[in-house]
């Protein structure tokens, strides 16, 4: 009977330490429902709006922050390049390990000047979001936002109807600039945006490049442009640059129909459904939940020493028959 009772304690112990477990990975499991999109999800939004400056905040659309990814074509420390037939694999774009997002403002005044249009650069980190760049334009109408260029890209790359927001990334490409990276599973290729000034064109006007020949002729196009870059920079002294994008003919732009202010009518997408792009980054650093299960592992540990030495100074006191009846003997 004492014996049923100490593997019933025992047992009892084991299976509340894999219950707890498993409570802990669970709370930190995705939705597998979710599906990511070029837009960031509804929780990143959130967090991402309240390190916006108050005094920007209203000229902020929340549910245009997008998340940013990064692909480079061209290393040129080891002079190694995108040959056709690589598989084009994105990388968060993380800088000291923080995660980039890009936030759009619309017709905004800052510190007494108006501006048409800017952009922000938001970094998350261990749960701590923070502001960095903000790009003020005071006649150029910029921004990240995908519905108003989605119908450009549809026209541009031979679509019937608009690219569902789930098979675009927001990308930069070092020495390009920003692009969209659109993989439908019929086609493969970048759009190249058409304001991105100080960064070399890599599409020769046409906004689109294709994976494969033409992504991999661009590298010639990334390589000039960094030894245009060199050379000027050892002409004016460290810090130089040149004074802009290479010049071309720039394609017609085929402004968006319809009302694509609210990306869940123009795509027919629901924000809640978003998953989030970087969910390690949200997470702050926590140690109770270790010290917790860390604690009931020691705990649990120390009862069965405790049971086992009870057990056994019993067993001294008891006669040979009295321990043979509770081993079952």
């Amino acid at each position: 009977m004492r014996k049923n009772k100490c593997s019933f304690f025992l047992s009892f112990l084991v299976i509340m330490i894999i219950v707890i477990s498993g409570c802990f990975l669970i709370s930190f499991a995705e939705n597998g429902e979710k599906i990511l999109t070029v837009y960031a999800s509804k929780e990143e939004q959130e967090a991402i709006m309240e390190a916006i400056p108050s005094a920007l905040r209203d000229y902020v659309i929340q549910e245009e922050i997008t998340p940013v990814y990064t692909f480079s074509i061209y290393n040129s420390a080891k002079d190694v390049g995108y040959k056709a037939g690589d598989k084009i694999e994105l990388k968060s774009s993380v800088i000291n390990g923080e995660h980039m997002y890009l936030v759009t403002l619309k017709e905004f005044t800052y510190y007494g000047e108006h501006y048409k249009s800017g952009l922000m650069d938001i970094s998350v980190k261990n749960g701590l979001v923070k502001e960095h760049v903000l790009q003020c334009h005071p006649e150029v109408n910029i921004g990240v936002n995908y519905s108003v260029m989605a119908e450009d890209i549809r026209i541009k790359s031979g679509k019937t109807e608009l690219i569902d927001p789930q098979f675009v990334r927001l990308v930069h490409i070092p020495s390009a600039g920003l692009c969209f990276y659109i993989n439908d599973g019929e086609d493969e290729f970048f759009y190249q945006f058409f304001w991105d000034i100080g960064e070399t064109d890599i599409t020769n006007g046409k906004r689109i490049i294709r994976v494969g020949e033409e992504l991999e002729r661009a590298v010639d196009t990334i390589k000039e442009f960094i030894e245009k870059e060199r050379l000027i920079s050892i002409r004016s002294g460290v810090g130089g640059t040149s004074s802009g994008m290479t010049e071309t003919v720039a394609a017609e732009f085929h402004p968006a129909t319809g009302d694509y202010s609210n990306i869940e009518l123009y795509f027919g997408v629901n924000i809640d459904d978003f998953k989030t792009h970087f969910p390690d980054a949200f997470v702050k650093p926590v140690i109770w939940p270790y010290f917790l299960s860390g604690g009931i592992i020691l705990f649990s540990a120390a009862a069965v020493v405790v049971v086992l030495t009870v057990i056994k100074k019993k067993k001294k006191n008891m006669a040979p028959s009295e321990i043979a009846e509770i081993e079952g003997r």
